[in-house]
């Protein structure tokens, strides 16, 4: 069942590990045989796990080794992924860097200086640009500022994976819908406080029916988890609720001009109605106070407006009934 030098590793180890019982009882393969969660330890480490598991007609092992059993499957699964994922970017680069497109900068000359900085690209980035005319953050910490200059006096606009993205489609590269699902990946990915626009969440609300689309799961948390994290600041950031703000009424406007059937328009705008946060749900906790004056203005604003839209009389009623 196990080759020889699998089983000098497994005596050496529990040799050192456990001295054993002076007379153990012969285990026998049709009998059935329970491990506990040291067992499970001991045999995945020499590698003698399956071996037992494939000996045996039952095995039992107890609930919460089960769930850790499930939390080692998860994680090989997890790292797996990873690496695939890495591979994905790592035979683009190659092939971009053997046809002469792309350059590797050189490193920070304080970085060894540091070993907490010896590993962080972007100091190395920071410390010579290259010449380049745009970088790309996605750390907020950087790109809330609109230019970054390096220690040679270079100065490069900060530009987002956003604005790639939106650069690419109105280049022609990427079709309405590759955008769409490109933003929708980077909210899955946990990319906060993003901007929306009506088109995607009419789409995303199109295609939910008796259970809400992916798409718009992920526009929905992406609202809802930076509040819930505490991440905004406002009023800095007024600019991205209002945003959001007006992306929601504008998808309602489209929804009642557009959709012919009443019943299922009334369906659409309850769902991205549903979505629409309120500026006192969305600013600071009470332990980060801040002026709570400004919540009336872009809420009053954005009422106001939702209120004013042209929309057919039975149309306007159902949804302010909704609302209600």
């Amino acid at each position: 069942m196990v080759d020889q030098l699998t089983e000098e590793s497994a005596r050496q180890y529990f040799a050192v590990q456990d001295k054993g019982w002076s007379a153990p009882a012969a285990p026998q393969p049709k009998q059935p045989l329970y491990l506990d969660s040291l067992s499970l330890i001991y045999l995945h480490t020499v590698g003698l796990l399956d071996a037992v598991v494939g000996s045996f007609v039952d095995v039992y092992i107890h609930a919460d080794a089960e769930e850790d059993a499930f939390a080692l499957i998860e994680r090989d699964h997890d790292t797996a992924e990873i690496q695939r994922v890495i591979d994905q970017i790592r035979g683009p680069i190659l092939k971009a860097y053997d046809a002469g497109k792309i350059i590797f900068g050189p490193r920070w000359p304080q970085a060894d200086e540091s070993g907490y900085a010896s590993n962080m690209s972007t100091l190395h980035l920071l410390g010579d640009l290259l010449g380049s005319d745009a970088v790309v953050f996605d750390d907020r910490a950087l790109n809330k500022e609109p230019f970054l200059t390096d220690s040679t006096g270079r100065r490069a606009r900060i530009v987002t994976s956003l604005d790639i993205i939106e650069e690419l489609h109105a280049r022609g590269l990427l079709s309405a819908a590759d955008r769409r699902n490109c933003r929708h990946r980077l909210r899955i990915a946990g990319c906060c406080l993003m901007p929306l626009d009506a088109g995607e969440i009419r789409s995303a609300a199109q295609r939910s029916g008796q259970h809400l689309s992916p798409e718009f799961r992920a526009i929905r948390d992406s609202i809802d988890l930076p509040r819930v994290a505490e991440i905004p600041l406002f009023p800095a950031e007024i600019p991205w609720f209002m945003t959001i703000d007006s992306a929601v009424k504008t998808a309602l406007v489209e929804n009642w001009n557009k959709e012919s059937d009443p019943q299922k328009a009334a369906a659409v705008a309850d769902a991205i109605y549903s979505i629409y946060p309120t500026a006192e749900e969305s600013g600071n906790s009470k332990e980060r106070p801040a002026s709570v004056r400004w919540t009336f203005f872009p809420t009053m604003t954005v009422i106001g407006t939702i209120c004013c839209c042209r929309w057919p009389a039975r149309s306007r009623l159902q949804t302010i009934s909704a609302k209600n």
